[in-house]
């Protein structure tokens, strides 16, 4: 996809995009690059979801 195309999406359209769409296979890190590239690091923290490490033992 064009350059473009993601820096005409609205907040709301890419982070749909990126978690439902054809961003949401992608790996958190490969996401958090994405959303920097387009100067979008605002949405980090609602694209990316938390992982839940279990308690060390």
């Amino acid at each position: 996809m064009r350059r473009s195309y993601w820096l005409d999406l609205s907040d709301r359209s890419l982070i749909l995009a990126m978690t439902q769409g054809i961003g949401s296979n992608l790996t958190n890190e490969h996401k958090r690059a994405h959303l920097r590239d387009i100067g979008r690091e605002n949405l980090i923290d609602q694209v990316c979801i938390q992982e839940i490490l279990p308690p060390e033992r």
